[in-house]
């Protein structure tokens, strides 16, 4: 997922941590904040980033329920270039 940097985050590394349930056809629900990074307007750009990037991949027949929680980590990088994102499909493929 790619995510816009806010304008006035601070210099740093700055990650927040987004619980969220995603259904079988990859939409993401209930998405909030589980662990903040301190900042504000960085766990803002976080919940928007999540919220941006549904729907995503279906869940596989292999997952059982309706859905699956997840916790994941978004992290913004202010301190030297970025590295371009990977996408969710490319980190969970065959998950």
């Amino acid at each position: 997922m790619r995510a816009r940097k806010p304008q006035d985050m601070p210099p740093g590394v700055h990650t927040t941590l987004i619980k969220l349930q995603i259904d079988r056809d990859g939409r993401i629900h209930g998405a909030a904040v589980a662990r903040s990074s301190g900042k504000p307007i960085v766990d803002a750009a976080a919940l928007a980033a999540v919220r941006d990037a549904s729907p995503g991949p279906t869940l596989p027949n292999i997952a059982p329920g309706t859905s699956i929680s997840a916790t994941l980590p978004v992290s913004f990088d202010n301190s030297r270039a970025a590295k371009p994102a990977r996408s969710v499909k490319s980190i969970c493929d065959g998950c």
